[in-house]
Formats: C-alpha cells, sequence, structure tokens
C-alpha cells in the first residue's frame, strides 16, 4: 500500500542522496549566478551590493577565527535570501518578467524550506519534503538551462 511507503521514515541512503542532490543543486546555482553576472562579478556585488559581499567577509573571517579552512569564493557564504537579492537587483539578467521572478523566488524558498534548511540544521526530513524540494531543483533547473542557453545565444 502507498500509504505505508510515504509513512515509512527515510534509509540513510536515500538521506544521503537527498542530501548530495540538495548540495549539488546549491553549487550549480552559484555557478550559474557567476555565470550570469560575469567573471568580475563580486567587484560588480561588491559596488552594487556592498552590504552583501561585507557580510561574505564577516563569515569568511569568523570561520578563520574559528580555525575552519575558509571558502575560496566569497559566493560559497551566500544564504537563499542572498541569491534571491541577487537576482531581484539583476531581475533584467535573470528573469523575463515580474511573474517568472515570484516564481523562481517561490521555488528557491521551497528548495531552502524543504531541503537545504533542514538539512543543515539536522530537522526532521519527510518523504513530503523530499517531493516539494526535487519539484522546485527541476523548477529553478529548468529556469536555468533556458537563460543560459539565452546569454549564449
Amino acid at each position: 500500500s502507498t500509504i505505508v511507503k510515504w509513512e515509512m521514515p527515510l534509509t540513510e541512503q536515500e538521506l544521503g542522496e537527498f542530501y548530495l542532490k540538495v548540495s549539488n543543486f546549491e553549487k550549480e546555482l552559484r555557478e550559474f549566478i557567476k555565470n550570469m553576472l560575469g567573471h568580475k562579478y563580486i567587484k560588480r556585488l561588491k559596488s552594487e551590493l556592498p552590504g552583501l559581499v561585507e557580510e561574505w567577509i564577516k563569515r569568511k573571517k569568523l570561520d578563520e577565527e574559528w580555525g575552519i579552512e575558509p571558502e575560496k569564493e566569497l559566493i560559497n557564504y551566500a544564504t537563499i535570501g542572498e541569491y534571491i537579492l541577487i537576482i531581484q537587483k539583476y531581475s533584467k539578467l535573470f528573469v523575463n518578467n515580474q511573474q517568472e521572478l515570484a516564481y523562481v523566488e517561490t521555488k528557491l524558498r521551497d528548495f531552502a524550506n524543504f531541503g537545504r534548511n533542514p538539512l543543515m540544521h539536522c530537522r526532521t526530513i519527510n518523504r513530503q519534503n523530499i517531493i516539494i524540494c526535487e519539484a522546485a531543483i527541476k523548477f529553478l533547473r529548468g529556469w536555468m538551462s533556458r537563460k543560459t542557453q539565452h546569454k549564449n545565444e
């Protein structure tokens, strides 16, 4: 019966696969944002969204203070809210209209609320979380693919 499968706890393998999907997608998202903004993206963000880059630098310094190997790229310190801020600020690069922007923001929040954040904070994850998060990833990958093709045309 489907209900039993739906309510069964996730196996360690399922959780591990979900973790890899989420972390791989976030890495793709970062690369996409960097690609859309261009190779001097940090310089651009520093001049147009200075508070954002300052936050990333603070987080990097905190890693160093704690004796944690700092990230090589500052964008690795970004939160989902900060990705959304970048996409809003440069909406002409990232979306065709306000409706698409709203969809992208919603799907990024779904990705965060049902995947990234519960995984990062060791919260309970169920099959419903995975389905919602995977649907968000699928939508966002399609969007990123369309935008990348459009940029390269």
